[in-house]
């Protein structure tokens, strides 16, 4: 099967949306556990940031892992693993996440 190809357009507009996710977390500022256990809107709101950024991430190095030829991804971990493999992304980078 031929690999489909990197839909730019579309990693670019999550790219995007994970720019925007970054800075409403900025807005929120620094948060403390204590802060997170007592402001449930603070702690919502950091919860729901985070998921959306990691959902996109994922979804933009799944797309471009399968576009450069490689199996697709079955989970969040083997997404990130391959794109580090394929040379979307620094391993270091990589084991962070």
């Amino acid at each position: 099967m031929t690999p489909r190809a990197v839909d730019v357009a579309t990693v670019h507009a999550k790219l995007r949306l994970v720019g925007e996710l970054l800075e409403a977390l900025a807005v929120v500022g620094d948060v403390t556990a204590e802060r997170l256990r007592s402001d449930v809107i603070t702690r919502l709101a950091v919860e729901r940031i985070l998921t959306q950024a990691v959902d996109l991430v994922v979804s933009v190095c799944s797309h471009v892992v399968s576009a450069r030829g490689s199996t697709a991804p079955t989970t969040y971990r083997d997404a990130i693993s391959k794109a580090a493999t394929t040379g979307l992304i620094r391993n270091d980078l990589a084991t962070s996440l």
